[in-house]
């Protein structure tokens, strides 16, 4: 039997990057505000709030969270 390492095809995505603003109380341990969230680029729907665009996901959307180097 031959051994490896299977990758879906997703694995291929563009993924995009953002800083968390606001998140929902429920799931803030999954992404605490401040942190830099990674996504599918196109995932999740966008907003202007004054004149700054903002991106609202769902949790299912984020791929990857990373916590920001405080200095």
């Amino acid at each position: 039997m031959d051994s490896g390492l299977v990758i879906p095809k997703s694995a291929n995505a563009e993924l995009s990057e953002g800083l968390v603003m606001n998140i929902d109380e429920q799931i803030e341990k999954y992404a605490p505000v401040g942190n830099i969230v990674v996504f599918p680029t196109g995932s999740g729907v966008g907003q202007y709030i004054g004149n700054d665009p903002h991106l609202w996901l769902q949790i299912g959307d984020v791929w990857g969270t990373f916590a920001m180097n405080e200095e």
